[in-house]
């Protein structure tokens, strides 16, 4: 092999080693990159919709309350429109989240929380009936504080909680953005670094051998067989054994 080829040989396989070193990283990278997605697509949104759920059971149960406590016959139409509502909230939020659950475990408790919807919700549709059919509340005052100041309250922290989990959901979703925008700026300036040093490789490769040629005037097995004192008829190139004597 010529000096050029074994350079050119060498520098590639180290920039192939790069390449590979690089490939791993950016697959690792990757990797990394679709958990993070992951996270927040699958986990993250799963948790927030039964969380959500899970509340519009509470919503379900104030509104029935409110029903059979109301002291007019508009309270306690608000408060029955307000539990198909919050019923059909929670039927939402369960579709959600249930292709979110996909290992087997989650998918059993999937099916046993399906179960216990429909029991719940014939159980709140039995409900609605005798609150729709009771008589109105004579506690006044009760009833009073309840659609009033304890109402008012309650909304008011039940709408700030909401806010804080959208808040924290938001969050995750950029974080997630960012962690997908650093991995393929990552992965680009890594495949730039690769080729660059492919490039660089050859051609530093390309300008030794030549040069070392150029001082030697031949490839250096020819200059040492001429250093040997090889006739000149077995040198490979007579133009470049030409240049030297060979000895006696």
């Amino acid at each position: 092999m010529k000096l050029g080829t074994k350079l050119l040989g060498a520098f590639l396989a180290v920039c192939l080693l790069g390449a590979i070193v690089s490939g791993v990283g950016i697959r690792n990278a990757g990797l990394i990159n679709e958990a993070a997605d992951t996270m927040y697509e699958r986990e993250l949104i799963g948790l927030s919709e039964v969380k959500e759920a899970n509340i519009g059971l509470l919503y379900v149960g104030r509104a029935l309350r409110n029903a059979l406590l109301a002291t007019t016959d508009e309270q306690r139409a608000e408060a029955l429109s307000r539990v198909k509502v919050r019923i059909a909230e929670v039927e939402a939020h369960l579709d959600k989240a249930r292709p979110l659950f996909v290992r087997e475990e989650g998918k059993r408790k999937f099916v046993e929380t399906d179960r216990l919807w429909q029991t719940y919700k014939q159980t709140s549709e039995k409900m609605y009936g005798v609150a729709q059919a009771s008589a109105l509340s004579d506690g006044v005052d009760v009833a009073a504080y309840l659609f009033g100041d304890y109402a008012k309250a309650s909304n008011a922290v039940d709408d700030a909680m909401t806010a804080l989990t959208e808040i924290k959901a938001e969050n995750a979703r950029e974080t997630a953005l960012r962690t997908t925008e650093l991995y393929e700026s990552g992965r680009a300036m890594m495949l730039l670094l690769v080729a660059l040093s492919v490039g660089v490789g050859l051609a530093c490769g390309y300008w030794l051998s030549r040069s070392v040629t150029r001082q030697l005037g031949t490839e250096p097995e020819v200059a040492a067989d001429l250093a040997r004192g090889w006739p000149r008829a077995t040198c490979p190139r007579p133009s470049a054994c030409a240049r030297v004597t060979p000895s006696a």
